[in-house]
């Protein structure tokens, strides 16, 4: 078998992995890169490229290319919500500029999350089969690459020193012949293939969130007479008819190329009904009229908002989809994941090179996986009743008819939509925040960023952990032109020999940075308020102030920025936004019942009253049904341990392949490292236990256990992810990959006991306590100076409670066999 080295091994070729090899090569890191597949994807998928995936495209020489295949460059961009394409009641519509129009640098120009000046690059609309072969050809025309198609990943094995990756050719396996296979061996393995990630399952890592929140049927077709009926409405509408709730995209105007996205009922998701073999209907129905068209590819694929409890183990990362999944409207599905690349990349070739620090890489989690549980919460809270809201919006539409009403109901949807969609999302476009990251220095010694959410996305921000602001000087038509193969350091108002003790730690440690001393024009101090500013590779603000730092304050400034320092236990906060649904609601209820009221029945109060407390009891109506149920999280299926029925241990006990759990605002998720087997478990097995009967079964056994937080809830603010506990499950369920616990059963394992000694405390701790306190009557201020006999001092519940008397202050005498003498 060929044996490869490399320095770091790509697994997949959609454009995050893509972005990630150009990244690494753009650094001169050596890159394998593997994909199972024969060509590029062939199918639009995602069509936004955000204003920030093209400033990294930049960096990397592309915008020119994907420019070229990108939406005209003198197509006005629209984004509406009707009844039906033709002749429909346009309900709102979201009128964006041409591209074209921002190239020109004419003011006052909006696209899809951007305003004019608040990049130096411009966001595009590009369907991902025109998106990828552009990469695809930078990576292959890199020296640094090795790329290979139609191959697959069979194994990863790794060390601490690096993993060795088995693949074969993947080609070989359609034509049953012997597969070729080689052994490749890197540093580092970076998993950027896909939502059904074969390397996140070699990790065994899990998801957790919300699975299935919509159900979707894709139909991409080519209609040169849909391009006419839509002209003045190219870009993306949403419609609303009796029968269906969809999405058109006008992928591709240049073919008259069309992405219809339908969202199905529960009772529409078998794919035998007659929806997938003929979706004319759906078409018919949704366009308003009969039109001629060929469907060029028809599936059903499921719509998931969730985020992997790591991104990363041991020298194995996942990037992109195979790291977090949520629907992929509004730009934000591709986009997040080349962020992943832009960051993980950077950090990779830090370590490679040298000058990385030991938790550099550690901080990869900790910026992206903030970024991931924000965007997957506003994405399902946005995006995840939208079949539900179907209902209202019926109901709307029925009193639209109304002039007055219909006006109302436009003005408030028009508003409603930029501030919960486009704001909002812009926000996690442009004004992302890495606040708890270990390789940021924040403001006055704070050990994690406080800065409020921005109202508005598009005014610069510039404190450490944000996207540096862009501004354009007279050499420069952006600052980000800058910024990219090393650390940058911007002074402003001073000359280039300021900060020299700064400049000298990084000199002397062999880090690279370029200095560059900033015009003092309104602009820049508009965006760079301060007098000194270290912006990261990935164009991220690292640390600014005002005053010069010392040499010991240089040192410990890099010692962050690089990764030398461990990172610090920082306990959650979240915010808690409400339901886009109830937002909707709230907003609509009081002008719309009352202008219908008027409007329908005239202004006595009577006629008034009536419709009114109709309307406001439908919309309580409607809050109630879809608040009912505490919003849970879910956890992919996973192992447990787990008995049928009763008997013999070793002959009912059995692995389940498919547990599955939920936890709520209240609780946390722990990735279990260490469970313990106890008297109990064997007692619960044979029948034996107290409230044990058949109508108990199934059962999962187990309950104590020590591990890892990887999740918590909302309200929870006691533990944060990667917080090392043990706990007591009082209801079992222990011996498992992952459990579910609330606050009061978990604590903080001690630094100097491992997870298998953890494991065992909690079911002895309980028992020793229950008979100490509860049934003895001991305490801590009553023990002391009192004569204890322990009767088989050398087990764990005697040795347990010997430990908790004599630390109560009490005389322990203690019984136990001859070999055990030590133990005591």
């Amino acid at each position: 078998m060929e044996r490869v080295e490399t320095d770091v091994l790509v697994i997949g070729a959609g454009p995050v992995g893509l972005t990630l090899t150009s990244e690494l090569a753009y650094h001169g890191v050596r890159c394998i890169q593997v994909e199972r597949s024969s060509c590029c994807t062939v199918l639009p998928r995602a069509f936004n490229v955000t204003v920030r995936s093209m400033e990294s495209f930049r960096r990397l020489g592309l915008t020119a290319a994907i420019r070229k295949v990108s939406y005209p460059r003198d197509v006005k961009q629209i984004f509406s919500f009707g009844t039906q394409v033709y002749q429909g009641q346009e309900i709102f519509a979201l009128d964006l500029d041409s591209w074209g129009e921002v190239e020109d640098k004419l003011p006052n120009k909006k696209l899809l999350y951007f305003e004019s000046g608040c990049s130096g690059e411009i966001p595009m609309i590009i369907p991902q089969f025109a998106l990828e072969p552009v990469l695809e050809a930078k990576v292959k025309s890199s020296p640094e690459v090795t790329f290979l198609r139609e191959w697959e990943l069979v194994s990863i094995d790794q060390d601490e020193n690096g993993v060795t990756a088995i693949i074969r050719k993947a080609s070989a396996m359609k034509d049953s012949e012997a597969p070729e296979e080689k052994t490749i061996r890197a540093r580092y393995l970076v998993g950027c293939d896909g939502g059904r990630s074969a390397v996140r399952k070699s990790l065994g890592i899990v998801q957790y969130g919300k699975f299935v929140i919509q159900k979707v049927l894709a139909i991409y077709v080519q209609s040169p007479e849909l391009l006419d009926i839509v002209q003045d409405k190219v870009g993306l509408g949403g419609f609303i008819t009796k029968d269906y709730l969809a999405l058109i995209a006008a992928f591709y105007p240049k073919e008259c190329k069309f992405m219809v996205q339908v969202i199905l009922g529960a009772e529409e998701v078998d794919e035998n009904h007659p929806l997938f073999r003929d979706p004319r209907p759906i078409l018919h129905s949704i366009v308003g009229k009969e039109i001629d068209f060929k469907v060029l590819a028809c599936y059903p694929w499921k719509a998931h908002a969730v985020v992997s409890t790591k991104f990363h183990k041991g020298n194995v990362f996942l990037c992109g989809d195979a790291a977090h999944q949520w629907i992929p409207l509004g730009g934000v599905g591709m986009n997040v994941g080349i962020g992943d690349a832009t960051d993980l990349g950077w950090k990779l070739a830090a370590m490679l090179h040298g000058w990385g620090g030991p938790h550099l890489l550690e901080s990869y989690h900790r910026e992206r996986g903030g970024i991931a549980e924000q965007t997957v919460q506003e994405v399902a809270l946005q995006f995840g009743g939208v079949r539900q809201a179907a209902v209202v919006w019926q109901f709307v539409l029925i009193i639209m008819r109304t002039p007055i009403i219909s006006y109302i109901v436009r003005k408030l949807s028009q508003a409603f939509v930029k501030k919960s969609l486009v704001i909002r999302l812009a926000q996690t476009v442009l004004a992302f925040y890495y606040d708890r990251s270990n390789i940021v220095v924040y403001d006055e010694g704070k050990l994690r960023g406080d800065d409020p959410e921005p109202k508005d996305p598009f005014i610069p921000l510039d404190g450490p952990g944000r996207r540096a602001p862009h501004v354009e000087t007279e050499s420069l038509e952006t600052i980000y032109d800058l910024f990219g193969k090393s650390y940058v350091l911007l002074i402003l108002e001073d000359s280039k020999e300021a900060c020299f003790q700064l400049q000298g730690e990084f000199q002397r440690r062999a880090i690279p940075l370029s200095v560059h001393v900033m015009e003092s024009t309104p602009a820049i101090r508009r965006a760079y308020p301060k007098k000194y500013y270290l912006i990261r590779p990935d164009a991220v603000v690292g640390w600014r102030s005002d005053t010069e730092p010392s040499t010991e304050r240089a040192k410990r400034l890099i010692d962050t920025l690089v990764g030398n320092n461990p990172p610090r236990r920082l306990l959650p906060w979240f915010s808690r936004p409400e339901k886009a649904l109830f937002r909707s609601m709230k907003w609509l209820a009081v002008p719309l019942v009352s202008v219908s009221a008027v409007a329908l029945f005239g202004t006595s109060p009577g006629a008034v009253l009536f419709p009114t407390v109709v309307a406001a009891s439908l919309f309580v109506g409607l809050s109630a049904i879809f608040s009912r149920k505490e919003d849970r999280t879910q956890v992919a299926r996973h192992k447990g341990i787990v008995m049928h029925q009763f008997g013999e241990p070793s002959e009912v006990v059995k692995m389940e392949p498919k547990r599955v759990v939920t936890f709520g605002r209240r609780e946390i998720l722990v990735s279990v490292r260490a469970t313990s087997v106890t008297q109990a478990d064997l007692h619960t097995c044979k029948g034996l236990a107290p409230n044990v009967s058949e109508s108990s079964l199934p059962l999962a056994l187990g309950y104590g256990c020590a591990g890892e937080v990887v999740a918590v809830g909302n309200d929870i603010t006691a533990f944060a992810p990667g917080d090392e506990v043990y706990l007591h499950l009082p209801s079992g369920g222990a011996q498992a990959q992952y459990v579910v616990a609330t606050t009061d059963v978990v604590a903080l394992k001690p630094k100097n006991v491992d997870f298998v000694g953890a494991a065992s405390l909690p079911w002895v701790s309980c028992t020793v306590w229950s008979a100490l306190v509860k049934r003895a009557g001991l305490n801590e201020g009553n023990a002391v100076g009192k004569k204890v006999l322990v009767h088989g001092g050398s087990g764990g519940v005697g040795s347990f409670a010997i430990q908790l008397l004599k630390a109560w202050g009490a005389s322990v005498t203690t019984t136990c066999s001859t070999d055990n003498i030590e133990f005591v």
